[in-house]
């Protein structure tokens, strides 16, 4: 994770201040957390994308 905050300013353009890195890092763990999660949910051959999400 700490590779991906050091490289990331420099492909995006961002800036993130020393004292902020802990705190991107820990958001980044919570994106990525989250995305593993949803990626391991069954979706049979049949599932169709949805066209609209609502919440």
């Amino acid at each position: 994770m700490t590779e991906l905050i050091g490289v990331l300013p420099e492909v995006q353009g961002l800036k993130i201040t020393p004292d902020a890195r802990d705190g991107v890092a820990t958001h980044f763990a919570a994106i990525r957390a989250a995305a593993e999660e949803a990626a391991e949910l069954p979706l049979d051959d049949t599932t169709e994308p949805a066209w609209r999400f609502e919440a």
